[in-house]
């Protein structure tokens, strides 16, 4: 029985090392441990194997799940940590060992591990002493089963819909290094503002969270901001008074109400700059 030689460069060997080292044995024995998913038989394809590659196929997105498994078991070699004879098996027996995995311990994994990586020395991390976190989403095409559209949807509708059924993710990312430390996926009829309030416990004081104008909504940004985070996003449209000028150069600034009339804006500046009572 032919062993499963590794192959590829020798950067996909040292980026699989360092996804590795990253997600050390322990950990994913932990997380495996806790959700209660490991093989009840010896199998060619265990929990932990199955964890890694499905790391792996982020790496190697374009490539068939034989060849995937074919470089991770290469650099697992080289490594030290795959010295038994050992043959990739086909791409359904691969399939069929991601079904018994299940989404939960990949979930719990990235939960865990999925935190920001600056250090204080890291140039361009951090702002007035805050680190700099981004929120933001986008759509993927996903594959066009008739499970997928029920679940996840297509974009327009009719003869305009979407080719492909799509996925929306929305995600808080750290901005120096977009390490992502939190994600929502789900159905792309579902907006990136409300999966937004999904996302408030991935943050935490000492960041500053940047948004563009589509997150911009007073009950999620007040959502965000009780966890102590600040945050720096305002909609394009949204009228801002001035009340007082910072000594960085900033201002406290005044929402007035969508229809406010001028008169009212006019009243209300002075009595906010004042401390008086806004309404």
């Amino acid at each position: 029985m032919p062993r499963a030689q590794p192959s590829g460069r020798l950067t996909d060997h040292i980026g699989l090392g360092v996804l590795s080292a990253w997600f050390h044995r322990d950990l994913i024995e932990e997380v495996i441990n806790r959700i209660g998913c490991r093989e009840k038989r010896n199998r060619r394809l265990p929990a932990h194997v199955m964890i890694r590659y499905v790391i792996a196929m982020g790496l190697y997105a374009q490539e068939s799940a034989e060849e995937v498994m074919r470089r991770l078991v290469g650099s697992l070699r080289m490594m030290g940590s795959w010295s038994d004879d050992w043959q990739v098996p086909t791409g359904s027996a691969i399939t069929q060992a991601r079904q018994r995995l299940g989404v939960a311990p990949v979930k719990e994994l990235f939960d865990r591990a999925a935190v920001p990586v600056a250090t204080s020395g890291t140039k361009g991390a951090w702002l007035a002493r805050r680190r700099l976190m981004a929120i933001d989403g986008t759509s993927f095409d996903v594959a066009d089963t008739p499970a997928n559209v029920a679940h996840l949807g297509r974009m327009g509708s009719g003869p305009k819909a979407s080719a492909y059924p799509k996925t929306q993710v929305t995600a808080v990312v750290e901005c120096v290094s977009r390490a992502m430390v939190g994600a929502v996926i789900g159905p792309c009829t579902t907006g990136e503002r409300t999966q937004a309030g999904e996302l408030t416990g991935v943050v935490q004081p000492g960041m500053l969270l940047l948004a563009d104008s589509g997150f911009y909504s007073w009950k999620l940004l007040g959502r965000f901001a009780a966890t102590g985070a600040d945050l720096a996003g305002v909609g394009a449209s949204v009228s801002l008074g001035c009340m007082r000028w910072l000594s960085d150069g900033s201002y406290l600034a005044l929402i007035y109400r969508p229809g406010l009339g001028a008169e009212r804006r006019c009243r209300l500046v002075p009595a906010g700059a004042g401390g008086g009572r806004r309404r």
